[in-house]
């Protein structure tokens, strides 16, 4: 308990060193997020490593040197802040980092151009799983490693990279990032008959 709140946990302060981070973990964090990253803008999911869960806006703004503010948008029904990162080579269309109370939960990655087929890149899917995104789709868990791949039914091409902290097998089968789905709706409808 501290002097300013008697029920607050010293370690639940803004400030603390839990929730900055000690210099030594600060870095660590910016160079673990900085290699996620690096890996899907260069297209080698062999070099992806989990998200950190200390891994804050703060140290996105680090790796991109700039003030990072993004869109409220929900994220599986929770408040949550979208930040788009400009498109790259392997990137067409970018990358999403979604923030929840200024912690990065997941990157989001449509349509990512790899330099290797994914089992090529990270081994056997440690799960799979059917995918929302269509019935040509199914969902590669790699939970150990963070990562839930929308691919294609031969694992050629991968439609969406989700990237998130490690977890157990049991967690992400619960978890609601392999529940996503996509609608799709026709740009100009037919006319009623």
């Amino acid at each position: 308990m501290t002097p300013e709140d008697p029920d607050l946990p010293d370690r639940l302060l803004p400030g603390s060193p839990e929730e900055t981070g000690s210099p030594d973990e600060t870095d660590e964090t910016v160079a673990l997020l900085r290699r996620s990253l690096g890996s899907v803008r260069s297209g080698d999911l062999s070099q992806w490593e989990p998200l950190s869960i200390r891994a804050r806006r703060s140290h996105l703004a680090t790796i991109l040197g700039h003030p990072v503010t993004g869109t409220s948008v929900p994220l599986f029904g929770q408040p949550a802040e979208r930040v788009d990162l400009p498109e790259g080579p392997h990137v067409p269309v970018g990358v999403a980092v979604w923030l929840q109370h200024d912690e990065v939960v997941l990157l989001d990655v449509h349509d990512p151009v790899l330099v290797s087929d994914p089992a090529t890149a990270l081994g056997p899917p440690e799960d799979e799983m059917a995918s929302g995104l269509g019935s040509w789709y199914v969902q590669w868990l790699y939970p150990s490693r963070g990562l839930v791949l929308h691919v294609t039914d031969d694992g050629k091409r991968v439609k969406r990279l989700l990237g998130l902290e490690s977890l157990s097998l049991e967690a992400i089968r619960k978890a609601p990032v392999v529940k996503l789905s996509e609608r799709r709706v026709p740009l100009h409808p037919r006319p009623e008959d």
